[in-house]
């Protein structure tokens, strides 16, 4: 069960109390002469890295502030650096001398008439009792602090010491004498309009109605301390109230919402950095899987939960992770291992006077035992139980009755209705206590007889050991031929003995076989792998050759592609002299221009039509200049010329071939037409080839340009005659 006041709230809350309450003003006005400035200055410079989380810094200042206090003989602030003094141990673990110091402030503020700071100083103290186990000092120390607080009328710290002796009575088992203090702490936090207070109240009264098994009254509290929390954003109340909730859950069986609640408290202190919450979750979430006979997930969350409550020195956490391990390791047979963790988890809680784990303690030491076959230690144990379990159930009842008495009688009228409700609780426990203590007096009639029957078989075991020494001396006459017996053993021992050395003989060779075997097998793999290596680097040595090869190749036909273009361009030109000779001037300047575009694009292994559009229309508004209206060009091409390319030159050279090997005149025209078909150029010209064959044709144009296709592993063009057309096919690539 995770107490509401975990240690870590509570300690951070009182001590942020203790640095911040404490009123200069008021004091400086109560003494008789001036604070120095150097102790106002230590005092402020304590407090300020106190805020910090500075805690060596805030130590160092607390010093400083107790010398100057000293000095100036100034008891206010001797109480105020012993008070920082002790809340640095404390935050620290150092409980010890965190009372010490707490003591001597204690002191201080008694000689400078303080009550606000002994009130603090007494809650402290109270915290540091709760927490090492001392619950009669810590009683103590929590009523002075109440008493203090009604006589100064602080009602929010009046409600803190309420809430803080209802968790210590809780802890002693006394459930009734907590829940009236409990109560009293959410009427004030009510009056006040303490939420988050109030949230914390609720989640208290919720344990204890969870305590006395009032499952679904625990429930709506619980569920009313989590709408508080989320209403004031308090994250860790709101951890709390969910780990309580899904411990009820739990108890009703209802195992998916209790583990949701447990994640999502799990979540929160994770979030938060709350040791003491987050292992209290993991033990939870491991109680679940063991309910469930999961019992390897069990183990994993109760090793993790022992492990967080003993990094913080939670003892009470320790020790019932401690119960639920034995308990695990109790239903996986491993009796030794449980055995251990239970004599641990007994040890701490009757250290710390934690009745209800000593219950459970001994309950498992019990059946351990009594599994054991250890009868009468068993039998012990559940004596021990019993006794415990009636000081527990029934003298500690008629205790807080008496203490109930004292303490609520001033409030008969205003807790009528608890007094009814805490009286049909008692005949509910002395109900159950009966019915417990018939099951407890079977279980030691049970033992009882268990305990006889082993008397029983211990005294038949003497007989037969009394039987056996007789028989052992009728066999003394009989040790001649036990000792022939002997030698013929010896003998086939020998003889066993000489074939083991033969087998051991043989297994050597054997494994020597093997051994050759192996390192033959290590040979062959090795020569494999350095063969295949050396496949691999001349297959890789081809390649590159193969590549280079391609590569020169490729270089050949782009150098075969200018000369070829020069040729047919002078042959076109020698011509157009003779024609017209100023035509064939405009003509050769055009051809100049036109060839450094030759040289530009004839080393790029492709091109963007794009590009090779703009040549081409250079080329034939050259030819045009040449032919007139007698060369006629259509285009139709819709595709993005940027976006698909094709090897340079492929487009002009079948331009050209068109020009090269057809009449063009007036009475003869050539209709050249370049459109776009399936992802491919084509040029289409209608056919009527010269009379004569051209005398200086290389023969190269279109060889190249399929070539080219070639080497790029593209699809290769299409040259498709009929009687009437010439087509060329280039396809395009994106």
């Amino acid at each position: 069960m995770l107490n509401i006041l975990t240690y870590k709230k509570v300690l951070w809350l009182t001590l942020a109390f203790c640095i911040s309450a404490t009123c200069l003003v008021a004091q400086n006005a109560a003494t008789s002469r001036q604070t120095p400035q150097s102790i106002l200055e230590a005092n402020k410079t304590a407090r300020m890295y106190y805020y910090q989380s500075k805690i060596d810094s805030f130590f160092y200042w607390a010093n400083t502030l107790l010398a100057l206090a000293q000095k100036h003989n100034f008891p206010h602030y001797e109480a105020e650096a012993n008070k920082y003094i002790g809340v640095t141990y404390l935050i620290r673990n150092q409980s010890q001398k965190a009372l010490k110091a707490f003591f001597k402030s204690l002191k201080h503020y008694h000689q400078a008439q303080d009550d606000k700071g002994k009130a603090m100083i007494f809650n402290n103290i109270g915290i540091i009792y709760y927490d090492i186990g001392s619950y009669a000092q810590a009683i103590d120390a929590y009523q002075k602090a109440l008493a203090i607080n009604q006589r100064l009328q602080h009602f929010v710290h009046i409600a803190t010491a309420q809430n803080n002796l209802g968790n210590v009575y809780k802890m002693r088992g006394q459930y009734k004498i907590a829940l009236i203090y409990h109560l009293k702490a959410l009427r004030i936090r009510q009056k006040i309009g303490d939420k988050k207070g109030e949230g914390a109240s609720w989640s208290n009264i919720g344990i204890l109605e969870q305590y006395l098994k009032n499952y679904e009254k625990a429930k709506q509290y619980f569920q009313k301390a989590i709408k508080i929390a989320q209403e004031v954003q308090n994250l860790e109340g709101q951890a709390i109230a969910l780990n309580n909730l899904g411990e009820i859950y739990d108890a009703q069986k209802k195992y998916n919402l209790a583990e949701g609640c447990y994640r999502q408290s799990l979540k929160l202190n994770q979030k938060l950095k709350i040791p003491k919450g987050w292992g209290t979750n993991l033990s939870n979430l491991g109680m679940l899987a063991f309910r469930q006979k999961q019992y390897s997930i069990a183990l994993k969350y109760y090793q993790k939960a022992l492990i967080k409550h003993r990094q913080i020195k939670h003892q009470e956490g320790v020790c019932l992770t401690l119960i639920r391990l034995s308990d695990v390791y109790w239903r996986t047979q491993q009796l030794d291992t449980a055995l251990t963790y239970a004599q641990q988890s007994y040890q701490i809680a009757k250290k710390l006077n934690l009745k209800r784990h000593v219950l459970e303690s001994l309950r498992v030491l019990s059946n351990l035992y009594y599994q054991q076959g250890g009868y009468q230690r068993a039998y012990d144990l559940q004596k021990t139980y019993i006794s415990y379990q009636d000081s527990v159930l029934n003298t500690t009842k008629l205790k807080e009755m008496e203490e109930l008495k004292t303490i609520y009688e001033t409030e008969r009228k205003q807790d009528s209705i608890v007094l009814l409700t805490l009286n049909l609780a008692k005949q509910k426990d002395s109900i159950q206590l009966k019915q417990a203590n018939l099951e407890l007096l079977k279980k030691s009639q049970r033992l009882q007889t268990l305990v006889f029957k082993q008397a029983q078989h211990e005294r038949e075991a003497r007989l037969q050991k009394i039987a056996s020494e007789k028989e052992q001396q009728a066999r003394a006459f009989q040790t001649q031929e036990k000792s022939r017996q002997q030698e013929i053993k010896f003998l086939a021992k020998k003889d066993e003995l000489n074939t083991s050395l033969l087998q051991n003989a043989s297994l050597q060779k054997r494994n020597l076989l093997i051994s050759g075997g192996i390192a033959i097998l290590l040979l062959v793999i090795i020569a494999g792998w350095l063969f295949i290596n050396q496949r691999q680097r001349t297959r890789l040595a081809k390649e590159r050759l193969k590549r280079q090869n391609v590569i020169s190749q490729f270089e050949y036909l782009k150098h075969q592609v200018s000369p070829h273009f020069l040729l047919n361009s002078l042959n076109a030109l020698a011509s157009l002299i003779q024609e017209d000779s100023k035509k064939a001037h405009t003509f050769a300047l055009k051809f100049s221009q036109l060839y450094l575009f030759v040289l530009e694009l004839k080393d790029n292994l492709i091109v963007s039509l794009e590009d090779e559009f703009k040549f081409c229309e250079a080329y034939l508004a050259l030819q045009q200049i040449r032919f007139g209206d007698n060369l006629k060009i259509d285009y139709e091409i819709s595709t993005d010329k940027s976006q698909v390319s094709l090897p340079p030159l492929a487009l002009q050279i079948a331009l050209e071939n068109a020009v090269k090997h057809n009449q063009i005149s007036a009475q003869a025209p050539l209709h050249i037409r370049i459109f776009e078909e399936a992802k491919k150029l084509v040029v289409q010209n209608n056919l009527q080839k010269k009379a004569t064959h051209v005398a200086n044709s290389t023969h190269i144009g279109l060889q190249n340009i399929k070539e080219r296709y070639k080497l790029l592993g593209k699809e290769q063009p299409e040259f498709i005659e009929s009687t009437t057309d010439f087509t060329v096919k280039l396809p395009l690539s994106l």
